[in-house]
């Protein structure tokens, strides 16, 4: 098997596309969202709302320079909800998942694979620090908040 040059999400077929589950979202005692632990690395993640085996919402990030960082995004901006941090992205998506987890759902934390297997069999790499995640199939649920899945 050989390696070729890295590809953005955007070139990509979506077949080839692997999440792997890294865990569950959680809230410690003080009520602070705890995620699974994750490399300090770029990285393209989903966050999954189920509750029982029913998918009820996804959402599709992207961390351009760390995971841990973005995940601490969540972490501090669930505490803290306030304005004008209410209004962005993260701080929306904070407060769903502490919706979530405390109507008893589950939350699971998947990430996508860097490295993929084209069909001639030559294993290529995904440029996961490229900004066009949200045209790319990857991105079909990147977008502004958690969508619920109909």
């Amino acid at each position: 098997m050989s390696e070729s040059a890295q590809l953005t999400p955007g070139e990509i077929p979506v077949g080839w596309i692997r999440w792997a589950h890294v865990g569950q979202v959680s809230v410690d005692a003080r009520g602070d969202l705890v995620f699974p632990s994750v490399r300090p690395v770029p990285g393209i993640y989903r966050f999954t709302i189920s509750d029982g085996p029913e998918t009820v919402a996804e959402y599709v990030g992207q961390a351009a320079v760390s995971l841990v960082k973005r995940f601490g995004l969540y972490r501090s901006r669930g505490k803290k909800p306030s304005l004008p941090l209410a209004n962005k992205t993260t701080s929306r998506n904070a407060r769903h998942l502490l919706d979530a987890l405390a109507s008893g759902r589950s939350v699971s934390v998947a990430l996508v694979d860097d490295h993929v297997t084209a069909p001639d069999g030559q294993m290529k790499m995904i440029d996961l620090v490229s900004r066009v995640v949200n045209s790319s199939p990857v991105g079909r649920c990147h977008g502004r908040g958690l969508r619920f899945v109909a």
